[in-house]
């Protein structure tokens, strides 16, 4: 009796480090399959293959967005030829676990049993996960505010002026936040921070105004911030509370390496809510602070609600039974996929997926500032934004407005646009 006793209790004894691992695993098969499903979920991301493309084609460089991210963008131009999303996502994967492994220079007094749980709490947050499996500059710029802080703790200071001066090709106000970080930290970096910094301002005067604000009067300020912020929510789910948590504990952080970016990110973001990975190194910040106080003992009760958290929400799984991140992006892939093959017999508008469906741009022409895209020989036109006096242009030139069908049916992958105004 004792001795099957004892069986059974040694092999139902699962420690925090093995459930971790476990989880680990699991994320990164997801990942991987994320990975092979289109350039992102980000339209963002698609844009960015649009100027990766030009600048293979020779036309020089066109921020896709903001005020751009040319290192990036260069370096897609290599990894990108003829639709090679899954090159450029899974090196974006290869950088996310190499960030993962040096969260330990961050905090080198964490215990090794400890590590897996805290570097799942970042793979739990969906930001973090998208990040990892897209086309986007979000990782290598996450990464090059990582290293260069590690450099700038372990005094590499030619190393640091050197990743600085990067940050601002990847993500020019990462500069701006290792500066304010440098000054408080090692006041004495401060000539050497002039490079960086007198770069980094010259490409900002270079690139402001190449990319059009999303609103135009005053008037549409309030509206344009009403609507980011609910989209925000809607996105986070039920994953708000972690998201405001990491963040309000970036305001805590009294280390002087490490908070600065976290705060001058959260202001950044509440200028700028455009997407929650704008507030990644607040979340950084509060992260390694919630990691360096926690008890051992309560890290299983922070990484279980956590978990339940994304598996409840919209991170893992959708109405449909797979997982939200996956289902998004494979509707992305095939809308792109089947207005490729579209070729209408009458002159056909379709207003949606302008920011994503002219990806190969050789076979588009562009005009109205990027919003409306003409399918070179054919009567296939795509457009966004549009006025309700455009639209109405359109209607009277004949063409047909369509609208992508949530129909599953491949038949009816397009409907008639019957709104009156545009959305």
């Amino acid at each position: 009796m004792n001795n099957q006793q004892h069986f059974s209790e040694k092999h139902a004894n699962f420690s925090v480090g093995s459930i971790s691992l476990l989880l680990a695993a699991i994320w990164l098969a997801f990942a991987a399959i994320l990975t092979g499903q289109g350039f992102g979920n980000d339209t963002d991301a698609w844009l960015m293959a649009q100027t990766a493309g030009r600048i293979r084609a020779g036309e020089g460089y066109d921020p896709a967005r903001s005020l751009g991210n040319p290192l990036w963008e260069y370096l897609l131009a290599f990894l990108q030829p003829d639709f090679a999303f899954r090159i450029s996502n899974g090196l974006n994967l290869l950088l996310a676990l190499w960030f993962l492994f040096r969260l330990r220079a961050i905090l080198p007094e964490l215990s090794e049993k400890h590590k897996w749980p805290w570097f799942l709490v970042f793979c739990l947050l969906p930001v973090f996960t998208e990040a990892a499996t897209s086309s986007m500059e979000y990782l290598p710029a996450w990464l090059l505010l990582l290293e260069s802080l590690i450099a700038l703790r372990n005094e590499k200071n030619n190393i640091f002026t050197v990743l600085c001066l990067l940050a601002g090709f990847t993500r020019p106000e990462f500069t701006l936040y290792l500066i304010v970080t440098a000054l408080f930290f090692k006041p004495r970096l401060l000539v050497r921070l002039l490079i960086p910094a007198i770069s980094t301002g010259i490409y900002l005067i270079w690139v402001t105004g190449k990319n059009p604000l999303p609103f135009s009067t005053i008037e549409e300020i309030p509206v344009f911030y009403a609507g980011r912020i609910w989209f925000l929510l809607r996105q986070a789910g039920l994953l708000l509370p972690v998201y405001l948590l990491l963040i309000s504990l970036s305001l805590w952080q009294k280390d002087s390496m490490l908070k600065w970016p976290g705060k001058l990110s959260l202001f950044f973001f509440l200028f700028f809510p455009f997407e929650w990975a704008y507030a990644f190194p607040s979340m950084l910040s509060g992260g390694i602070l919630l990691m360096a106080r926690m008890k051992k003992v309560s890290v299983l009760g922070l990484l279980l609600p956590l978990l339940a958290a994304s598996l409840i929400s919209s991170f893992l799984f959708s109405l449909s039974g797979l997982p939200a991140l996956y289902t998004q992006r494979k509707h992305m892939l095939w809308q792109y996929q089947h207005a490729s093959a579209f070729k209408p017999e009458r002159q056909s508008l379709l207003l949606d997926g302008a920011t994503f469906l002219p990806t190969r741009f050789q076979a588009w022409e562009r005009s109205h500032q990027n919003r409306l895209f003409h399918k070179t020989g054919s009567h296939f036109w795509v457009a966004e934004r549009l006025t309700r006096l455009e639209l109405d242009s359109f209607r009277r030139e004949g063409f047909q407005l369509l609208r992508f069908s949530e129909n599953p049916d491949e038949k009816y992958w397009l409907k008639e646009f019957e709104e009156q105004k545009p959305d």
